[in-house]
């Protein structure tokens, strides 16, 4: 895997703060799966779209949508948990 083709990598400082995680437990498993690995969570590479999908024998474009919906779900959510502050 190249970092060229992975999210992740050095677009956003951690501040120690375990937002992001909290919220990922939040979804479900096979949502919150598809999240670790999309954005190297949890000691996870980052992986593409077509990658998780192999692994998880989905198709890649299931593989968006799901992230998409998951995205959408944590941004409703996170300016409660600290979100925010973990992004800037």
């Amino acid at each position: 895997m190249s970092s060229s083709r992975s999210p992740g990598r050095g677009r956003r400082p951690r501040t120690g703060s375990d937002a992001p995680d909290h919220l990922v437990d939040g979804l479900a498993p096979r949502q919150a799966l598809i999240m670790r690995l999309r954005f190297g969570l949890d000691g996870h590479d980052p992986c593409t779209p077509r990658e998780i999908a192999v692994k998880l024998g989905l198709t890649p474009q299931w593989v968006r949508q799901l992230e998409k919906e998951s995205l959408a779900w944590m941004r409703g959510h996170g300016s409660r948990q600290g979100l925010r502050a973990w992004a800037s």
